[in-house]
This record gives C-alpha cells, sequence and structure tokens, in this order.
C-alpha cells in the first residue's frame, strides 16, 4: 500500500494542530499524525472497487471491520468464502472501505 497525498494531508494537519497545543508534547503531536493518516486511508464505499477483488471493509451499524468483496452477479458485498450463490443472506453492507495492506518486508538474514 502506498501512502497517498490524502493520507500526508490528514498527518500534517493533525501534527501542525497538536503541536501548537499548549501542552505541545512532540509523541502526542506525531502520535496525532499517524492516527489522521491512518484514518484517512479509509475510502467511501461508493469509491470501492467492483470487480471481485479482496478489500477492508467498515460498516458503521456494528462496527464491523474486515475482509470481503463485491460480488458481481448479485450487486452485493460478502465476506470471504461467501457468495450470492450459497449464501444469499450473508449481504454486507459497509460504508467505507480501504485496499489491504502489503505484508511487511521479509528480513534477509
Amino acid at each position: 500500500m502506498q501512502v497517498t497525498d490524502e493520507m500526508v494531508d490528514a498527518a500534517l494537519d493533525a501534527h501542525h494542530a497538536a503541536s501548537l497545543a499548549i501542552s505541545s508534547d512532540p509523541f502526542e503531536a506525531m502520535r496525532a499524525a499517524l492516527t489522521a493518516a491512518l484514518g484517512a486511508m479509509w475510502q467511501p464505499i461508493s469509491e470501492a472497487p467492483k470487480d471481485g477483488r479482496h478489500v477492508m471493509l467498515a460498516m458503521a451499524d456494528d462496527e464491523y471491520v474486515g475482509q470481503g468483496y463485491y460480488d458481481v452477479d448479485s450487486g452485493n458485498w460478502y465476506p470471504p468464502l461467501q457468495n450470492s450463490h450459497e449464501w444469499p443472506d450473508m449481504k454486507m453492507h459497509p460504508t467505507h472501505f480501504m485496499h489491504i495492506p502489503s505484508p511487511p518486508a521479509q528480513e534477509e538474514g
């Protein structure tokens, strides 16, 4: 996963605001910046890929965060390993998505 301009902007804004606080602790400012950058990774579900690719999904109603995919045939979101033919009632109603991040780099040694 690449760091986007939106993530950098959110981090800079949060760091700047936290740095201006009366009790400006550099660790708290950095924590605020990282929290903002991670929050900016979530995008509206309307912008999600609808090609069967698995993504991370968030649903506001029950605070679920997990993988899912858009089933082109049914026009609905489903959890992994479920499909509209076998599990028609397992539909998901996400509000936001993010691409699944890449795994950590392997250390050589």
